[in-house]
């Protein structure tokens, strides 16, 4: 049998430009997982962190949710899941206000009938970082005051927006 190749059998190995870019994605993918690894697993830094209270409302939520706004419960960010602390006062709970115009088109402030809406107040102990800002929470999550977050606890879910920061 004759061998179509002239030197004798030998296989000659060439490296073409679709070869580069599949060891170099490889490559790529590689140092990806390893840093993604490495960065999951460094601990953080627990004398860094302060304890922190903060206070936050929840606005127009129904009259039988007071209940579930319970002190020692944990309160997470729903789209994190970092924690925010945990409730540790109920400061105030009142009826919700709705602002609507009257027949004169001036805004006049109307609270609703006791047993719909109210309006809670709560604070939470928390453990992060404060700056002039605003505050960034263990798990690296930044939250400052006037800014309104979905959160859960272990009754319910609800927005809050954040008050105050001590």
């Amino acid at each position: 049998m004759q061998s179509n190749n002239p030197k004798d059998g030998k296989v000659k190995f060439s490296v073409n430009v679709i070869d580069i870019l599949i060891i170099l994605f490889a490559v790529v993918c590689v140092v990806g997982l390893v840093l993604r690894a490495v960065n999951f697993s460094l601990p953080e830094p627990e004398e860094e962190l302060e304890r922190h209270k903060i206070t936050f409302s929840v606005s127009g939520v129904s009259s039988a949710s007071e209940k579930y706004f319970k002190i020692g419960d944990t309160v997470t960010l729903s789209d994190s899941g970092v924690k925010l602390g945990t409730i540790s006062e109920k400061d105030s709970v009142k009826a919700s206000t709705a602002y609507v115009k009257n027949a004169a088109g001036e805004t006049v402030a109307v609270e609703y009938p006791e047993n719909t809406k109210i309006d809670v107040v709560c604070t939470v102990n928390s453990e992060g970082l404060k700056d002039s800002d605003g505050y960034s929470l263990r798990g690296g999550k930044y939250i400052a005051p006037g800014e309104s977050y979905r959160v859960r606890t272990e009754h319910m879910d609800f927005v809050l927006t954040v008050l105050e920061i001590e």
